[in-house]
């Protein structure tokens, strides 16, 4: 349509490209702080285990499977990609992270 007929052309703003800062981000270092009680990981409560996964940015969704299970420290330190698999935690992706943040535990 033209200017002719009473239409407006709209214009079409331009969109930065994100920086490659943006793009290629670290992953997150585990909090293994989440522990205010100071108490060996292994000893953590179903409770203490979701206040760690969830202060490490896990989600809520995630967490719950956990809790469902209840999984205590003594198990997470355990934890193998087979045992998310068959709680119902499905996503590859996500697996890794959980194993990624069980591995830092372990250092």
């Amino acid at each position: 349509m033209s200017k002719a007929n009473g239409s407006k052309k709209r214009r079409i703003g331009i969109v930065e490209p994100p920086s490659m800062e943006e793009i290629i981000t670290p992953p997150k270092q585990p909090r293994l702080d989440a522990n205010p009680e100071e108490k060996p990981h292994g000893s953590w409560s179903p409770a203490e285990v979701s206040d760690f996964l969830l202060t490490n940015g896990l989600p809520e969704s995630v967490v719950q499977i956990f809790q469902e299970h209840q999984i205590e420290g003594r198990h997470l330190l355990e934890m193998t990609q087979e045992d998310l698999r068959s709680m119902g935690i499905r996503a590859v992706g996500k697996q890794k992270d959980i194993l990624r943040l069980l591995k830092a535990l372990q250092d």
